[in-house]
C-alpha cells in the first residue's frame, strides 16, 4: 500500500506537533507542509477566527466621579448606571482604543466635543484622547432632574464589543 503524501502526527507527550512529509524519499514537500503549519495560526487571527492564546482580551471601562473610582469595570456587553449631582464630573477610561458616542435623554448619538445646557445644567462633553472621555456638569438656572447621558465606548479592534456607562445626574 502506498505511503500518502503527507503524514501527520501528533506527539501528546511532549506537546510538539511532528510533520513529516513522505514522498518516496523525496523531502520537498517538508518546507511547504511547514509554512502552512506556521502561517495557519495569523490567518486564523486575521480573519477573526477563533484561535485565543491565553485568556482572551476584553474591553473594559473604568469610571471615576471627581477622580474617585466608581464601582468596577464596565465589561463588553454590560452598562452601569452612575448617579451624580450637579457640579460633578465623570472620567471614563478604556483599556484600548474606543469610539466613543454618548446620547442625552434618549436623543441622537453624538461624538466628539460639545457643550449643551438642559434643564438648567451646563454639559461639556470632552473625548480626551481614543480611551479617555470627561463630562462636567455646572448648574446655570433653575434644574429640571433627572438627565441621562448614555456613553457608549466601542472598541476599534472588536466592534462586537461595547461598554456602556448611563449618568444619571439628580
Amino acid at each position: 500500500m502506498p505511503r500518502p503524501p503527507f503524514a501527520f502526527r501528533i506527539l501528546s507527550a511532549s506537546r510538539v506537533l511532528a510533520i513529516t512529509a513522505h514522498r518516496r524519499g523525496n523531502a520537498a514537500w517538508r518546507a511547504p507542509a511547514l509554512a502552512v503549519l506556521l502561517a495557519l495560526p495569523a490567518a486564523l487571527i486575521g480573519c477573526g477566527g477563533g484561535f485565543v492564546v491565553g485568556p482572551g482580551f476584553f474591553l473594559s471601562v473604568n469610571t471615576r466621579v471627581d477622580g474617585v473610582p466608581v464601582g468596577g469595570p464596565i465589561a463588553p456587553g454590560s452598562a452601569v448606571t452612575i448617579t451624580l449631582a450637579p457640579g460633578q464630573s465623570v472620567q471614563l477610561d478604556a483599556n484600548e482604543s474606543v469610539t466613543w458616542r454618548y446620547a442625552i435623554n434618549g436623543g441622537p448619538a453624538q461624538s466628539g466635543n460639545s457643550t449643551v445646557v438642559v434643564g438648567g445644567v451646563s454639559i461639556t462633553q470632552q473625548v480626551l484622547s481614543t480611551s479617555a472621555a470627561q463630562v462636567t456638569t455646572a448648574v446655570v438656572g433653575p434644574t429640571t432632574l433627572p438627565i441621562v447621558i448614555t456613553w457608549t465606548a466601542t472598541s476599534t479592534f472588536d466592534a462586537a464589543q461595547v461598554s456602556t456607562a448611563i449618568l444619571r445626574i439628580q
